[in-house]
């Protein structure tokens, strides 16, 4: 005997909002959000980027020096 079963019904399949949709919230949400940002002035910001500047030269000379005496070391050592 066959049974009666009932067939289900596939339900559709939710579609998010489309790739316009979400492109444009982002940007309404990111000009909110920066709208809410607090700047520096800009006489900070450049006295800001020349400590950092500095702070990087000095660093890598100072890796440099360090990794020149290590090479001159090994060699020294190997030979």
């Amino acid at each position: 005997m066959a049974e009666n079963t009932p067939v289900k019904a596939e339900k559709p399949k939710k579609k998010g909002p489309s790739l316009g949709e979400r492109l444009n919230r982002w940007f309404r949400e990111t000009r909110s959000e920066m709208k809410k940002v607090v700047w520096s002035p800009w006489k900070q910001v450049k006295t800001n980027t020349w400590v950092v500047i500095v702070s990087i030269v000095i660093v890598s000379a100072f890796i440099g020096l360090f990794d020149a005496g290590l090479a001159a070391l090994i060699g020294l050592i190997i030979k």
